[in-house]
């Protein structure tokens, strides 16, 4: 998974990797604050990474790129998503089951 941005005095856009998956990552979501990005993938993890631009910017330091939250859900992850106040994580796995993360 990696996070772009356009640098300017490049003209172009720079792409940086964020955590390591075992597996393919088939859903994505974003944070409603921008902060945070997570992923679910199809070795059944589901990982939240603080990709905040100011950790990001001028160079990457923890803990961007790090994994905030890690659920195992023992299948698949197909869909994540947080609320519109990005409180709660809802993920669902291929088993059809929808899990819901507290994350306060």
């Amino acid at each position: 998974t990696a996070v772009c941005y356009f640098k300017e005095d490049l003209n172009c856009w720079i792409a940086m990797k964020v955590g390591r998956s075992k597996a393919s990552v088939v859903a994505t979501a974003w944070h409603p604050t921008g902060q945070y990005l997570a992923t679910g993938s199809m070795d059944g993890r589901c990982m939240v990474y603080d990709v905040s631009e100011d950790n990001m910017l001028p160079q990457p330091r923890p803990p961007w790129g790090e994994a905030q939250v890690s659920e195992d859900t023992g299948s698949w992850v197909n869909a994540v998503m947080f609320s519109p106040n990005g409180r709660y994580l809802a993920f669902l796995s291929q088993d059809a089951t929808v899990r819901i993360k507290d994350l306060s």
